[in-house]
């Protein structure tokens, strides 16, 4: 079974319980507060659940009864029916995980509530059904209004970054990240456009291209590659290769890029005569399939060592990798993360599945004395929105001392 499908299925079965948990407690809200009003209450929730897992229940249908063209027409959202279904689905999930995590805490003041002070029950229990149905209501609205935004819009990271013994032939010097690119039929012209637009609007003089251009097969890369062509860099653009490329054909994502003007290498380091200064810029292979070895790490780092500036750019931002590569990189570049591409806000606090791989999930971080920034790219995996992840374009201005 192919990974998506895979990962389709474990989505599926781990998610249930908690848009059942959700689900009773909003329904148990309404029947305390509109009792005998509304006796068809658990049919309704019943009807939701239905129609939120209609997506998982069509695609494994499809899948083992090998109709490809049903899976093609869902994964496009080619027809109203195929978008209401992918849509119900993801939207559903976030919306109950987001909710989980405000009502869970409630329910449980309520348990202590009821036991240590039973006098107060009645009371409690109008209280929990209001601050339910306020959650549930307000979360509803804000999750596909934040995706929207998410999905559709670029958001610009920058930052100044005073870096000890620069040369002062690279005072100033502009170096923009982006990250998968992911085009296909959810990704598609118009957006990929858009961002390369403001990647240029940035002015870069090297821009950094963490990997994945496509999401899978090949339909996308000429495309892709040439849309990238565009951008206007004044020392060029230099770029690794991600999992999806690899997974769609890594030669053919390469040559379409090299066609395209861009510098493509596999754990090998290009270097940048700037005035009297040179810049080394190490391409890394950290993707699934493929792992970053100390000594092919060891290897770069040598013939980056001698430069004035060295940049390294690496798919994935594996903690220990990027930590050793600290040691001797000035500034490190990533991508794969998507800014955890579904984060769910815990009371402040930013939780998303790749936090499993990884501590350097979005944004700017330092280590040592070297500037690590991981960008979230454009593109979307396995499922076609975002939420609290918006797509970035990262900025990096040096400053000598």
């Amino acid at each position: 079974m192919p990974w998506i499908f895979k990962s389709l299925l474990v989505i599926s079965l781990l998610s249930a319980p908690l848009v059942v948990f959700v689900l009773f407690r909003v329904g148990r809200a309404v029947r305390g507060l509109y009792a005998g009003k509304l006796a068809h209450i658990k049919r309704a929730y019943a009807l939701v659940f239905i129609v939120m897992y209609a997506f998982p229940v069509v695609v494994f249908t499809a899948y083992f009864l090998q109709e490809w063209q049903t899976l093609e027409a869902l994964r496009g959202g080619r027809t109203l029916i195929s978008l209401v279904l992918v849509y119900s689905f993801w939207a559903g999930l976030a919306i109950a995980a987001q909710s989980a995590v405000l009502i869970f805490p409630v329910w449980l003041t309520g348990v202590l509530v009821r036991k240590l002070r039973a006098g107060w029950r009645t009371r409690w229990d109008r209280v929990e059904s209001w601050t339910v149905l306020v959650i549930t209501i307000l979360v509803t609205a804000y999750v596909p209004l934040r995706m929207y935004y998410d999905t559709h819009m670029v958001h610009v990271d920058r930052i100044e970054y005073v870096l000890p013994g620069l040369s002062r032939d690279l005072d100033g010097l502009r170096i923009v990240v982006i990250s998968d690119l992911q085009a296909d039929e959810f990704t598609g012209a118009a957006r990929v456009r858009s961002y390369i637009d403001v990647v240029n609007e940035q002015h870069p003089d090297i821009v950094l291209f963490a990997g994945d251009l496509i999401t899978s097969g090949k339909a996308y890369i000429p495309f892709a590659a040439r849309s990238m062509k565009s951008i206007q860099s004044r020392y060029g653009v230099f770029a690794c290769l991600g999992d999806h490329d690899y997974w769609s054909g890594a030669d053919s994502v390469r040559a379409a890029l090299e066609d395209a003007g861009i510098t493509v290498g596999e754990n090998e380091t290009r270097y940048v005569t700037i005035d009297r200064a040179r810049v080394a810029i190490s391409m890394a292979t950290q993707v699934y399939g493929i792992r970053l070895g100390v000594g092919e790490l060891d290897a770069m780092e040598k013939e980056a060592g001698a430069a004035d500036l060295s940049l390294l750019v690496i798919h994935q931002p594996v903690t220990d990798i990027v930590e050793r590569a600290a040691e001797t990189y000035q500034v490190i570049a990533a991508g794969h993360t998507h800014g955890g591409q579904i984060a769910v806000s815990v009371f402040g606090w930013r939780v998303t599945g790749s936090m499993v791989e990884t501590r350097f999930i979005s944004g700017f971080y330092r280590v040592d004395t070297a500037l690590v920034y991981v960008c979230n790219g454009l593109g979307m995996s396995l499922v076609p929105v975002r939420l609290n992840s918006t797509p970035t374009v990262g900025v990096i201005v040096l400053r000598a001392e």
